[in-house]
């Protein structure tokens, strides 16, 4: 019987740590399915919406070139048409298969499963990885991070061969991640360590492998330097400022200092975690242990792309915090193994304490964001009745000129009141309260009645046109200044107003 008793123990344990994380989970997550969508939310919707119609779009730029993007959003558009809770279903299931996915590349480098399962409930119940969650259409960064632990799952292992499924995995991921996000063009280094952590190959031969997947990046690198598809000043201003977001992160990460989104500085907590990250590269070298080299790829890479940008919102912290914990469980083991017997068997009580802090501080700030996003989200209600009453009114003209009138700027009060983690926002000084693409917006008001929608235009198009205007509560039709939609958006911007030109598009 005893014996029965200890082979069923450790598969009991591993449920109920399995349950208790997905119900901590359902329970932060799920309330966000009763938000609707914010701010770029809506562009990507009607982008999507638009590529059901016209299939050319499925493949085009949009805010970068992240069609598979538009891909996720267009079958939830199939499925749910405007319902908000179908698209934040898909993105909470996209978030809970990045946390089971991560739980199982920790198991398969080496950690056990019950400590996996509880490093996968801190970075689900994390406000580091709750924003892509709730905000639709930062779906990217789950889809880039699930293709990536899924080559790292599919790597062959030191005594492995790459058999005809793991070469086809492989490619269709990295194919993937191409279609996701710019941030794909890291995959030389994350090709440079799965070589060296998991098929254990010498270094000539893990260059070799990254050298061969540089070949496309550098194809990519040189075709958007002709075509880009985001304006490098839009995001790229911060110079080598921007890269004290690495040491700041993992100090944040571990609770030694406020989370900053902008304004990095180098203080005792960014040195003290520099000293940590000397240390587990050290360990890692020493034991050539998969965990720590994995976990600093997971780390280290997302940031490159991002080194320049000035800012450090919680969507450029969902992929660092799993490196931050694969590379932090690496350095548990690695230390297990080297500290005397008397010590090592304190070492998983220091763990469970440090691991119990973390989660629970995690939480907290969880439960601030929560109220945070909730607080965004009744921001928009006002606006989408706003323009709901005005639709029947809107004008039938080629081109519409966007006129904003009312100085409301909620999103820099939000800001300025964070519960939770501090947020930085995209205000849109050309829209309505800042809130959200006039375009856009009437685009998903007009959907239930099969249109029109509305994208920006150059102002040098020509075609009747209309003016509207939104004012405090309410949008209204201006009459007409000129004779064309280019000296109209110029009389407006004379008069100091923010103007923008729309087309109207027909879906049929």
């Amino acid at each position: 019987m005893n014996g029965r008793v200890r082979a069923i123990a450790p598969a009991a344990v591993f449920f109920f740590c399995a349950v208790s994380v997905l119900g901590a989970w359902s329970a932060l997550h799920l309330q966000g399915m009763r938000l609707g969508l914010v701010s770029d939310d809506y562009q990507w919707w009607q982008h999507a919406r638009l590529a059901v119609a016209h299939p050319s779009l499925l493949i085009a730029a949009f805010g970068g070139y992240r069609p598979a993007n538009t891909w996720s959003l267009a079958i939830d558009y199939l499925a749910y048409g405007g319902n908000p809770a179908g698209y934040h279903a898909t993105s909470l299931l996209l978030h809970l298969a990045c946390g089971v996915t991560l739980w199982a590349l920790l198991v398969r480098l080496g950690a056990a499963r019950v400590p996996s399962a509880g490093l996968a409930a801190l970075w689900l119940c994390s406000p580091y990885t709750y924003e892509v969650s709730q905000i639709v259409c930062q779906r990217f960064e789950m889809i880039i991070f699930l293709c990536w632990l899924g080559m790292a799952l599919s790597w062959p292992a030191r005594d492995e061969r790459w058999s005809p499924g793991r070469v086809a995995t492989v490619v269709l991921l990295s194919g993937l991640t191409m279609m996701t996000k710019e941030s794909w063009i890291v995959l030389p280094g994350f090709v440079f360590v799965f070589e060296l952590s998991i098929h254990r190959a010498r270094v000539a031969e893990a260059v070799k492998s990254a050298l061969v997947a540089a070949v496309p990046v550098m194809a990519y690198l040189a075709i958007y330097a002709f075509l880009p598809a985001i304006a490098v000043g839009t995001f790229f201003g911060a110079g080598l400022s921007g890269a004290l977001k690495i040491p700041h992160s993992w100090a944040a990460f571990l609770g030694i200092t406020d989370f900053a989104p902008a304004g990095f500085r180098f203080g005792f907590a960014e040195a003290a975690a520099v000293l940590m990250m000397v240390g587990l590269g050290w360990l890692g070298l020493q034991g050539r242990s998969r965990l720590i080299w994995t976990g600093f790829a997971f780390f280290f890479l997302p940031f490159v792309p991002i080194l320049p940008v000035g800012w450090l919102t919680s969507r450029y912290t969902t992929i660092p915090f799993a490196g931050f914990l694969i590379a932090v469980a690496g350095g548990v083991l690695e230390l297990s193994a080297r500290i005397p017997d008397r010590l090592r068997r304190f070492l998983p009580a220091a763990a469970a304490v440090l691991w119990a802090v973390l989660l629970i501080s995690g939480i907290s700030f969880l439960l601030g964001d929560i109220t945070d996003y909730r607080a965004h989200a009744e921001l928009n209600k006002p606006l989408l009745a706003e323009a709901r009453a005005f639709a029947p009114r809107l004008p039938k003209t080629d081109l519409v000129v966007s006129v904003r009138q009312e100085g409301a700027r909620p999103l820099e009060r939000l800001a300025e009141h964070s519960v939770g983690l501090p947020k930085v926002y995209f205000v849109r000084g050309s829209d309505p309260y800042t809130l959200m693409d006039w375009g856009a917006l009437f685009g998903y008001v007009n959907d239930p009645r099969g249109g029109p929608y509305f994208v920006e235009a150059d102002p040098r198009e020509t075609g009747s046109h209309a003016v509207m205007a939104h004012t405090l509560g309410a949008f209204l039709l201006l009459p007409n200044r000129a004779r064309t939609a280019a000296e109209e958006v110029r009389v407006w911007q004379n008069l100091g107003y923010p103007v923008k030109i729309y087309r109207r598009v027909e879906v049929r």
